[in-house]
Protein backbone atom coordinates (compact mmCIF):
# COMPACT_ATOMS: atom_id res chain seq x y z
CA UNK A 1 0.00 0.00 0.00
CA UNK A 2 2.73 2.62 0.50
CA UNK A 3 4.36 1.87 -2.76
CA UNK A 4 0.63 2.64 -4.20
CA UNK A 5 0.35 5.75 -2.01
CA UNK A 6 4.65 6.95 -2.69
CA UNK A 7 3.64 6.60 -6.63
CA UNK A 8 0.39 8.56 -5.78
CA UNK A 9 2.83 11.25 -4.12
CA UNK A 10 5.00 11.10 -6.87
CA UNK A 11 2.87 12.07 -9.61
CA UNK A 12 1.18 14.88 -7.41
CA UNK A 13 4.26 16.35 -5.33
CA UNK A 14 6.64 19.04 -6.49
CA UNK A 15 9.62 16.66 -5.69
CA UNK A 16 11.57 17.16 -9.17
CA UNK A 17 10.91 20.71 -9.24
CA UNK A 18 11.92 21.59 -5.65
CA UNK A 19 15.45 19.51 -6.18
CA UNK A 20 16.02 21.68 -9.43
CA UNK A 21 15.63 24.75 -7.09
CA UNK A 22 17.06 23.83 -4.10
CA UNK A 23 19.63 20.71 -4.60
CA UNK A 24 18.94 17.09 -4.02
CA UNK A 25 20.19 16.28 -0.87
CA UNK A 26 17.48 18.85 1.12
CA UNK A 27 14.20 17.78 -0.61
CA UNK A 28 15.11 13.88 -0.22
CA UNK A 29 16.25 14.20 3.61
CA UNK A 30 13.27 16.31 3.95
CA UNK A 31 11.59 13.09 2.30
CA UNK A 32 13.22 10.82 4.37
CA UNK A 33 12.19 12.68 7.52
CA UNK A 34 8.27 12.81 6.78
CA UNK A 35 8.75 9.04 6.38
CA UNK A 36 10.34 8.03 9.09
CA UNK A 37 8.01 10.61 11.19
CA UNK A 38 4.46 9.48 9.47
CA UNK A 39 5.94 5.53 10.12
CA UNK A 40 6.86 6.00 14.17
CA UNK A 41 3.41 7.30 14.27
CA UNK A 42 1.49 4.76 12.58
CA UNK A 43 3.12 2.74 15.18
CA UNK A 44 1.35 4.37 18.17
CA UNK A 45 -1.99 5.66 16.63
CA UNK A 46 -5.74 4.46 18.08
CA UNK A 47 -7.84 4.46 15.44
CA UNK A 48 -8.04 2.92 11.61
CA UNK A 49 -8.43 6.73 10.17
CA UNK A 50 -5.15 7.89 11.48
CA UNK A 51 -2.98 4.73 10.11
CA UNK A 52 -4.44 5.42 6.86
CA UNK A 53 -3.61 9.20 7.05
CA UNK A 54 -0.16 8.26 8.24
CA UNK A 55 0.51 5.38 5.49
CA UNK A 56 -0.54 8.39 2.94
CA UNK A 57 1.78 10.29 4.74
CA UNK A 58 4.76 7.80 5.02
CA UNK A 59 4.29 7.70 1.00
CA UNK A 60 4.49 11.04 0.17
CA UNK A 61 8.23 11.03 2.07
CA UNK A 62 8.84 8.13 0.23
CA UNK A 63 8.31 9.54 -3.04
CA UNK A 64 10.96 11.68 -2.72
CA UNK A 65 13.27 9.08 -2.70
CA UNK A 66 11.81 7.73 -5.95
CA UNK A 67 11.91 10.97 -7.92
CA UNK A 68 15.06 12.02 -7.12
CA UNK A 69 17.16 9.13 -7.01
CA UNK A 70 16.90 9.42 -10.77
CA UNK A 71 18.23 12.78 -11.19
CA UNK A 72 21.25 12.35 -8.62
CA UNK A 73 22.04 9.32 -11.07
CA UNK A 74 21.69 11.63 -14.03
CA UNK A 75 23.81 14.27 -12.40
CA UNK A 76 26.63 11.96 -11.64
CA UNK A 77 26.96 9.62 -14.52
CA UNK A 78 26.22 9.12 -18.08
CA UNK A 79 26.48 6.52 -20.65
CA UNK A 80 26.57 2.78 -19.85
CA UNK A 81 27.41 4.10 -16.16
CA UNK A 82 24.49 5.71 -15.54
CA UNK A 83 22.15 2.79 -17.80
CA UNK A 84 24.32 0.35 -15.23
CA UNK A 85 23.25 2.62 -12.32
CA UNK A 86 19.94 3.09 -13.03
CA UNK A 87 19.25 -0.78 -13.82
CA UNK A 88 19.99 -1.54 -10.12
CA UNK A 89 17.58 1.43 -8.85
CA UNK A 90 15.20 0.07 -10.83
CA UNK A 91 15.47 -3.22 -9.73
CA UNK A 92 15.69 -2.32 -5.74
CA UNK A 93 12.34 -0.11 -6.75
CA UNK A 94 10.88 -3.38 -7.93
CA UNK A 95 12.09 -6.01 -6.06
CA UNK A 96 11.23 -4.58 -2.04
CA UNK A 97 7.69 -4.08 -2.99
CA UNK A 98 7.71 -8.16 -3.80
CA UNK A 99 9.74 -9.28 -0.75
CA UNK A 100 8.37 -6.60 1.93
CA UNK A 101 5.45 -8.85 3.07
CA UNK A 102 7.87 -11.83 3.39
CA UNK A 103 9.72 -9.37 5.63
CA UNK A 104 6.80 -8.28 7.65
CA UNK A 105 5.19 -11.93 8.04
CA UNK A 106 8.54 -12.83 9.60
CA UNK A 107 8.23 -9.33 11.82
CA UNK A 108 4.57 -10.77 12.88
CA UNK A 109 6.49 -13.76 14.72
CA UNK A 110 8.62 -11.17 16.29
CA UNK A 111 6.09 -8.97 17.21
CA UNK A 112 2.73 -7.40 16.39
CA UNK A 113 1.66 -5.43 14.12
CA UNK A 114 3.18 -2.08 15.36
CA UNK A 115 6.98 -3.34 15.11
CA UNK A 116 6.55 -3.49 11.79
CA UNK A 117 6.28 0.49 11.55
CA UNK A 118 8.46 0.94 14.47
CA UNK A 119 11.03 -1.22 11.93
CA UNK A 120 10.28 0.68 9.06
CA UNK A 121 11.04 4.20 11.14
CA UNK A 122 14.17 2.83 12.11
CA UNK A 123 15.05 1.77 9.25
CA UNK A 124 14.72 4.86 7.63
CA UNK A 125 16.30 6.58 10.02
CA UNK A 126 19.39 4.61 9.47
CA UNK A 127 18.90 5.41 5.90
CA UNK A 128 18.68 9.32 6.85
CA UNK A 129 21.48 9.14 9.45
CA UNK A 130 23.63 7.67 6.17
CA UNK A 131 22.20 10.03 3.64
CA UNK A 132 22.92 13.31 5.49
CA UNK A 133 26.83 11.78 6.69
CA UNK A 134 27.42 10.60 3.27
CA UNK A 135 25.59 12.05 0.45
CA UNK A 136 26.76 14.73 -1.83
CA UNK A 137 24.77 17.33 -3.20
CA UNK A 138 24.89 16.35 -6.63
CA UNK A 139 23.20 19.20 -8.24
CA UNK A 140 25.79 21.98 -9.18
CA UNK A 141 25.11 25.42 -8.61
CA UNK A 142 24.89 26.94 -11.91
CA UNK A 143 22.31 23.77 -12.87
CA UNK A 144 20.04 25.22 -10.51
CA UNK A 145 16.32 26.19 -11.72
CA UNK A 146 13.81 28.72 -10.37
CA UNK A 147 10.84 27.53 -8.47
CA UNK A 148 7.97 29.57 -10.51
CA UNK A 149 4.62 28.32 -12.41
CA UNK A 150 6.51 29.62 -15.74
CA UNK A 151 9.86 27.02 -15.33
CA UNK A 152 7.43 24.20 -13.79
CA UNK A 153 5.68 24.87 -17.03
CA UNK A 154 8.23 24.98 -19.68
CA UNK A 155 10.25 21.87 -17.89
CA UNK A 156 6.85 20.08 -18.82
CA UNK A 157 6.38 20.96 -22.39
CA UNK A 158 10.01 19.94 -22.67
CA UNK A 159 9.14 16.39 -21.35
CA UNK A 160 5.96 16.73 -23.40
CA UNK A 161 7.31 17.47 -27.04
CA UNK A 162 10.38 14.91 -26.16
CA UNK A 163 9.15 12.07 -28.37
CA UNK A 164 11.69 9.87 -26.39
CA UNK A 165 9.98 10.32 -23.11
CA UNK A 166 6.63 10.11 -24.12
CA UNK A 167 7.38 6.67 -26.16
Amino acid sequence: ISAYFAGMAAALLPYGPASDRFGRRGPVLFGLAVYVGAALGAAFVESFEAMLALRFIQGVGAASTRVIAVSMVRDRFGGRQMAETMSLIFMVFMVIPVVAPSIGQVMLFVGDWRFIYIAMGAIGAVISAWAALRMPETLRPEDRRPFTLASIGRAFATVLTNRFSLF
